[in-house]
């Protein structure tokens, strides 16, 4: 009698402990992914990377040629921002200042092109819509 107390104990115990393993198991069997399941995602994510690496290649040449059209395209003072913007495009930074004798811009265009040595940038300075000075 004692022997059988002790195995119905052993049963009771032992299949709360089953059961409680089998409820962990089905719980992340819910959460499990399987290696053909995590390729597709990495090669999804390989793609995604591709393309992003792509269009960054596409800005970066279009920056080029931007800072290519700056540094050789020659500008005269006079011109209207109509026509600096048509020349050269629009620029990375404006900052306006208004005094006693009209509206001061300083239009700021930075170049990043590896051709040129070092960062730098061109600075226009507009009084009343018309190119009075730049600086290199």
């Amino acid at each position: 009698m004692k022997r059988l107390v002790m195995f119905g104990l052993l049963v009771v115990f032992g299949c709360a402990e089953i059961r409680q393993a089998n409820e962990w198991i089905a719980e992340n069997e819910k959460t499990r992914i399987s290696v053909e399941e995590l390729e597709e995602r990495h090669q999804k994510y390989l793609k995604k990377i591709d393309k992003l690496e792509q269009e960054i290649k596409a800005g970066m040449k279009k920056v080029q040629e931007r800072d290519q059209i700056i540094v050789s395209t020659p500008i005269e003072l006079g011109l209207t921002r109509g026509e600096v913007v048509a020349l050269w495009g629009v620029p990375n930074k404006i900052n306006n200042s208004v005094g006693a004798y009209g509206t001061h811009e300083q239009w700021v265009y930075r170049l990043n092109t590896e051709s040129i040595e070092r960062k730098e940038s061109r600075y226009l300075y507009f009084e009343n819509g018309i190119l009075t000075g730049y600086q290199d």
